[in-house]
């Protein structure tokens, strides 16, 4: 998916050290890895209103427990899903 300048695939090193590159000029002090990445991809796809069953394909598994793994949501996160989605919402 990704290529170096000369059109070879990118190595997941090279990858991975761009990435930790990009996240020192951003002043992220957080660990940054590809793997955080995916799972905070996975978190705002559910958060922005995403399926659970349309994530499970996006991800390539072949059932939700895995899933489930990667939409762990804090109280705050469900609290304000919940506001956004509620059926009550409307009375």
């Amino acid at each position: 998916m990704f290529l170096t300048y000369d059109g070879r695939e990118i190595t997941s090193y090279t990858w991975r050290t761009r990435l930790h590159e990009v996240a020192d000029i951003a002043g992220v002090k957080k660990a940054v890895r590809p793997h955080i990445l995916r799972h905070t991809g996975a978190l705002l796809y559910i958060m922005n209103g995403g399926y659970p069953f349309s994530l499970q394909k996006i991800l390539g598994y072949s059932d939700l427990s895995m899933t489930r793994k990667y939409i762990q949501m804090t109280n705050m996160d469900v609290k304000r899903q919940h506001n956004i989605t509620s059926p009550l919402k409307g009375l």
